[in-house]
C-alpha cells in the first residue's frame, strides 16, 4: 500500500519574478502572457508518486503562491507557518529580484521557519542569452555566503514559458522535504492545517475579480488591508470570521464612494462563495 503524506512549500520572491506562471506551469502546465498580481496567497495542490528505500509515496503537495513584496508581513506569516519547504524565485534579467533574494528573503524563511528545505529559482531563463553564465555566479555567491547550509539547497534556472526545468525543480525540492519528513525520527504526519484550501483561496479570488470591475482597477491593498484588519484564518475559515472580512471590506468600499445599494448587492454575492463553516 503507497504511503499517503502531505506538505506544504511556499513560492516567495518579489513581484513580476514569475511565480504564479511557474506555478500553473507545474500544476496544470499552462503559462500566460499577460501578468496578474497575485492577492494575497493562492494556494493549490498536486499529488506526485516517490519510492524511497524501497516504500512507495504518494505526496500531496500544497503549493503556496504568496504575493510578492517585503512590506506584507501577515501575508508572510501565513505562508510560513507549518512551512516544510520554499522556493525563493529571482528574475534573471533583473538583478534587484536576485539581490532581494540574498538581503530579504532568504534571511526572512530561514529566521522564520528554521532550517527547512530550499530551492532557488531563477526564472526567465529563455529571455537572457548569457543566462547560465549569470546563474552560476549567482548560485557560487550564495553558497560562499551561506556555506554548508546551501549545498543542500536546490537551485535551478527555469522558464515557466517554456516549461524547462520548472517540474524537476518542483519535484526536488518535493523530494527533499519528502526524504527529510520519513527520516528516522522525524514525523511523517501532514502538518496541522494542512487541508484543501480551494473554497477561501477560490473565495478571494472572486472578490478581487469582482472589485477590479467596480472599482475599474486592480486594488491589492484594499483586500490585503481587510484581511490583516480581520481575524480570518484561510487555513483554517470560519464562516463568521470570513463574515466579519467582509464587514471590514464593506467599510472600505463606502470609504472609496462606492455606491451603498451596488456594494451590498457585491456583499450578498460574496457572502454565499464561502462554504466552509
Amino acid at each position: 500500500m503507497m504511503r499517503q503524506i502531505a506538505k506544504k512549500v511556499a513560492i516567495l520572491g518579489d513581484m513580476r519574478v514569475g511565480k504564479t506562471s511557474l506555478m500553473n506551469r507545474f500544476i496544470s502546465n499552462t503559462f500566460e502572457e499577460s501578468y496578474f498580481s497575485t492577492l494575497g496567497i493562492n494556494i493549490s495542490k498536486k499529488k506526485l508518486n516517490y519510492s524511497i528505500s524501497g516504500e512507495d509515496f504518494v505526496l500531496t503537495l500544497y503549493v503556496w503562491d504568496v504575493m510578492g513584496g517585503s512590506n506584507f508581513q501577515e501575508v508572510r506569516r501565513l505562508a510560513f507557518e507549518n512551512v516544510d519547504g520554499a522556493m525563493i524565485v529571482g528574475d534573471l534579467t533583473n538583478s534587484a529580484s536576485l539581490k532581494s533574494i540574498t538581503d530579504f528573503w532568504l534571511p526572512s524563511i530561514t529566521e522564520s521557519s528554521g532550517n527547512k528545505e530550499i530551492a532557488l529559482i531563477l526564472n526567465k531563463l529563455d529571455l537572457l542569452g548569457d543566462a547560465l553564465g549569470l546563474y552560476t555566479e549567482f548560485i557560487s555567491s550564495i553558497r560562499t555566503e551561506w556555506g554548508e547550509l546551501a549545498d543542500e539547497w536546490v537551485a535551478m534556472a527555469t522558464s515557466a514559458k517554456s516549461g524547462e526545468n520548472v517540474e524537476r525543480a518542483f519535484y526536488d525540492i518535493a523530494r527533499k522535504i519528502l526524504v527529510s519528513s520519513v527520516a528516522p525520527g522525524n514525523d511523517s504526519t501532514a502538518p496541522e492545517g494542512v487541508q484543501d484550501y480551494g473554497s477561501i483561496g477560490g473565495a478571494i479570488r472572486k472578490i478581487s475579480s469582482d472589485l477590479e470591475f467596480l472599482l475599474g482597477r486592480r486594488d491589492n491593498a484594499v483586500i490585503e488591508e481587510s484581511l490583516k484588519a480581520s481575524t480570518l484564518d484561510v487555513r483554517n475559515p470560519l464562516r463568521e470570521e470570513f463574515d466579519e472580512f467582509l464587514k471590514i471590506l464593506a467599510n472600505h468600499l463606502e470609504s472609496m464612494g462606492i455606491e451603498e445599494q451596488k456594494a451590498n448587492g457585491y456583499l450578498e454575492k460574496w457572502s454565499r462563495l464561502l462554504l466552509a463553516t
